[in-house]
Order: C-alpha cells, then structure tokens, then sequence
C-alpha cells in the first residue's frame, strides 16, 4: 500500500491534476532554494512535497477566473500555512 494514500491527497488536491501540478511546483522550490543542501535529489524533494500536502503544511487552493485573468498566473497557488 502506497504512504500517503493518493485518494486522500486528490481530495486535498481536488484533482490528480492539481495534485501533480502542485506536488511538482513545490519540489522545484524545494530544489532551487535548498540553502543548506548543495544538490538534491529530484524524487526526495517530490516526497517532500507529497508529504506537506498530505499533512496540511502545504494548502492547494485554485484561482478565481478574476484572479487568473488580472494576474495572469497560474491555475494553482501553493499557501505554506
């Protein structure tokens, strides 16, 4: 059985899309602003991503058409609580 369970992160996510999406952008942060890391490696940042989404540290929300259109930004913001 697969720890974090992906049913329960889609229903963070609100999609597998999202999810993707979201677990992606932040394991990018996670690797271009690792001050104390020289080099990390891709698949332990997207655990690390996966896990923050899965626990809450990390919140998915997606944006209103007002917003995507004035900002012009992504569909999907990551809000570190």
């Amino acid at each position: 059985m697969l720890y974090p369970p992906v049913n329960e992160l889609v229903k963070k996510a609100g999609t597998r899309y999202g999810l993707i999406i979201a677990a992606a952008k932040r394991a990018r942060e996670i690797i271009n602003t690792d001050d104390e890391v020289i080099s990390v490696d891709s698949s332990v940042a997207v655990t690390q991503a996966i896990n923050e989404i899965y626990d809450g540290t990390l919140v998915i929300r997606e944006l209103s058409e007002d917003e995507y259109e004035e900002e012009n930004l992504e569909v999907i913001i990551l809000d570190h609580e």
